[in-house]
């Protein structure tokens, strides 16, 4: 059942909020039933709370990022035709790695789907140098630009009350990778244990 709630009272609620992280190579015939998970948690976090709003921190790289994003447009906009005054009120969040000019050339192929997607979001907010870092050593792959995506990943953990994870669950040591974004919700520790969050930012992990 839609609850009818005044638009005044729709904007002062607190979300729900939600992050993402997951693989840029889902193979297509992964694809529908992603989706298709993806939808089911969302309309679970509605049903179960159907007078809170939603917000999703996703940083639109390719893969699940943009696929969980897109689905959360898609089933906002749904929720709206059908009379759902809370609907209007969730929140796409874009936390970026890096500056966009620098993050756009890391999918030159699929710049027109970030910005289609960019433009449903509410807020874009690009993170700070990590300390210690130049702008003009993130120009170029290394190091110092994997630290901003550690840091990118860190920032939807912390910021989020559960994670979507679309995740194969093989654990690596890649740096910012999604394996050690879900160890940083679960425990609050990073794989090599450089950093963590705190105990109140630890949460639960909806892994697809």
């Amino acid at each position: 059942m839609v609850r009818i709630i005044p638009p005044h009272l729709a904007d002062a609620l607190l979300p729900i909020t939600i992050g993402v992280t997951g693989h840029r190579d889902i193979h297509s015939e992964d694809l529908e039933r992603s989706r298709k998970a993806v939808r089911a948690i969302l309309m679970h976090l509605v049903q179960s709370h159907p007078t809170t709003p939603l917000r999703l921190l996703s940083p639109l790289a390719e893969g699940a990022d943009r696929l969980v994003a897109d689905v959360f447009v898609e089933l906002r906009l749904h929720r709206q035709e059908q009379g759902d005054a809370i609907a209007p009120s969730w929140e796409l969040v874009v936390p970026l790695p890096l500056p966009e000019d620098l993050y756009r050339a890391d999918f030159p192929a699929t710049v027109d789907a970030f910005e289609a997607l960019k433009a449903q979001a509410r807020e874009v907010i690009t993170l700070p140098l990590t300390p210690g870092t130049s702008l003009s050593a993130i120009h170029a792959s290394g190091a110092a630009r994997n630290q901003q995506y550690e840091a990118c990943g860190s920032y939807v953990a912390r910021h989020s009350n559960l994670l979507i994870a679309l995740w194969d669950g093989l654990q690596n040591e890649k740096t910012g990778g999604t394996g050690e974004v879900v160890n940083l919700k679960l425990t609050g520790l990073a794989n090599h244990h450089r950093g963590g969050v705190q105990d109140h930012d630890v949460g639960p992990v909806y892994h697809v």
